[in-house]
């Protein structure tokens, strides 16, 4: 329970409050991992349950419980909507309303929350390979190749690049090909300084002959 809190505090752009979650998750170490892994295949077990019981809390007498149970629905974010859609056809009007306005709030704030699960993933992936648990290899080279942000690849080759030990041949290419995709792509100096060093860390051949092109084109770059 404490490891699924920490992951949900990774879900901001507090730089400050990432960090203390990531303190607390790489404190409680390898129990954390699980709760890490089922975030990152974006896995929320009891999730129907969990909004049925909110709708639920539509009907009560109380307003503060209705208000309370809508905010959490919508802090629930686009996960939530495919069970919360099943609530459409309520006969009571008020719990109708809310169900509709919910849902329309949660679309509302859809790409704000794909940012932040960006946010929240790099932070995954960061805290995985720190750990050091070789389960979560092959889902790192999963996030690695569906994810569409820059941050999160970095991340998450990074800590393949960690987790060598664990990393198959065939799989320590598959992650250096991907690596060789960013360095291209990437002009940010920091970015490109730990990619090469992940590079390095995963010893892949399938990385020589990129690093030489980039040398060769890049004989002024000292710092390269």
């Amino acid at each position: 329970a404490k490891a699924a809190a920490f992951v949900d505090e990774m879900r901001t752009e507090d730089i400050t409050v990432r960090r203390k979650a990531m303190d607390g998750i790489l404190a409680i170490g390898k129990a954390a991992v699980p709760a890490l892994l089922r975030a990152l295949a974006d896995e929320t077990p009891g999730l129907k349950e969990r909004v049925d019981g909110l709708v639920g809390k539509f009907s009560s007498k109380e307003w503060k419980e209705r208000d309370e149970a809508m905010r959490s629905l919508v802090r629930l974010g686009r996960r939530a909507m495919d069970f919360l859609k099943s609530h459409q056809e309520e006969t009571d009007a008020e719990v109708l309303w809310r169900v509709k306005t919910a849902l329309a709030e949660i679309e509302e704030q859809r790409p704000r929350e794909s940012q932040l699960d960006f946010v929240r993933n790099a932070s995954l992936c960061l805290a995985l390979g720190q750990i050091g648990e070789g389960a979560a290899v092959g889902p790192l080279l999963k996030e690695l190749s569906r994810t569409q942000s820059g941050e999160v690849k970095l991340r998450a080759v990074e800590a393949l690049a960690r987790l060598r030990a664990s990393v198959s041949e065939a799989q320590a290419d598959e992650a250096a090909e991907e690596a060789v995709k960013l360095l291209a792509s990437s002009r940010d100096r920091r970015e490109r300084t730990l990619l090469v060093r992940a590079l390095g860390r995963l010893r892949s051949r399938a990385a020589v002959q990129p690093l030489k092109s980039l040398l060769e084109k890049s004989e002024r770059d000292v710092y390269l």
